[in-house]
């Protein structure tokens, strides 16, 4: 799976962290989308100005079709879980689906 990422807002310090964290998760939704394979999946990241929080989204674009996932909190450990975890829920959910049919 390809992973595109952008940043907004965020400082090395942070874009570090993102990056030690989110490579921990990645085998999780790299498995659950090898079913999917080819897979694209564009990695936005942004700090928000005003409030103390960031926003994780990840869209994943594959042969089965597209599936999008966001979420804001406090810390990026926080928004990466949230994240990952609604993703990894829509690609659960879409394999049975498909096994249901080809089944």
């Amino acid at each position: 799976m390809q992973f595109n990422y952008f940043f907004k807002n965020i400082s090395a310090e942070e874009k570090n962290l993102f990056d030690q964290y989110f490579l921990r998760k990645i085998p999780r939704l790299t498995a659950l989308a090898k079913n999917f394979e080819p897979a694209d999946c564009e990695v936005t990241v942004e700090r928000f100005t005003k409030k103390k929080a960031y926003k994780i989204s990840l869209n994943l674009k594959t042969s089965f079709g597209d599936f999008f996932a966001s979420e804001d909190d406090h810390t990026i450990a926080e928004a990466v879980d949230f994240t990952k975890d609604k993703l990894a829920h829509q690609l659960e959910k879409a394999h049975d689906k498909a096994k249901g049919i080809a089944g």
